[in-house]
C-alpha cells in the first residue's frame, strides 16, 4: 500500500460525522425589527415619560427598533452579556455601562437610549409596538414599573439620549 492509499484509508477511519445542528423553522425564532421615524418616537415618549423638563437629545431621524416588548428584552439580555462591567466609581459606572449597551444596540443595527436622572443612568428600550422598557444594564434587569427614585425623572428633570 502506498502512502497516498494509506492516508485515504486512515482519513476515512478517522473522519468525524457532521455534527452541525440541523435547523428547521420549529428550532428557531428569528427576532425582527421595524423602522419608525422620529415623530412617532417623540409621540410615544411623551405618552410614557414625564417629558416636561426632560432634555431629549434626538440623535436620529429614523429608528430601528425591536418589533415587540418581548423581543426588546431578548435583545437586551443577549447584548447585555457583552457588556464589560468592571465597576469603578466615577470612572466606569452607571452612565458608562448604559452608553456601552446603547453602543451594542447600534452595532447590532438597532436604536436604544440612555436616560440620565439626577442620581442615576439607565437604558431606555422602545419597541416598534409602542412599549417602552427601562433597563438596568449593570445587573441586566428590566426595571420598568419599579418604585425606585433612580428610575424616575424627579420633577420631570433629566436627560434622555435616543
Amino acid at each position: 500500500m502506498n502512502r497516498r492509499t494509506f492516508m485515504g484509508v486512515a482519513g476515512a477511519m478517522f473522519a468525524l460525522p457532521d455534527t452541525s445542528p440541523v435547523s428547521t423553522d420549529t428550532d428557531r425564532h428569528e427576532l425582527s425589527t421595524e423602522t419608525r421615524d422620529g415623530s412617532w418616537l417623540a409621540t410615544r415618549l411623551r405618552r410614557t415619560l414625564p417629558m416636561d423638563d426632560v432634555d431629549w437629545v434626538q440623535l436620529d431621524d429614523e429608528y430601528t427598533l425591536p418589533a415587540s416588548e418581548g423581543e426588546a428584552r431578548t435583545y437586551a439580555n443577549v447584548l447585555n452579556a457583552l457588556v464589560e462591567t468592571p465597576y469603578r466609581r466615577d470612572h466606569y459606572d452607571c452612565e458608562d455601562v448604559s452608553m456601552q449597551l446603547m453602543n451594542l444596540f447600534a452595532r447590532a443595527g438597532m436604536n436604544a437610549g440612555v436616560a440620565i436622572t439626577d442620581s442615576h443612568a439607565y437604558c431606555v428600550l422602545v419597541a416598534a409596538d409602542g412599549t417602552l422598557r427601562k433597563w438596568e444594564p449593570q445587573v441586566a434587569t428590566d426595571v420598568t414599573g419599579r418604585n425606585d427614585d433612580r428610575y424616575t425623572f424627579d420633577d420631570g428633570a433629566g436627560t434622555l439620549l435616543l
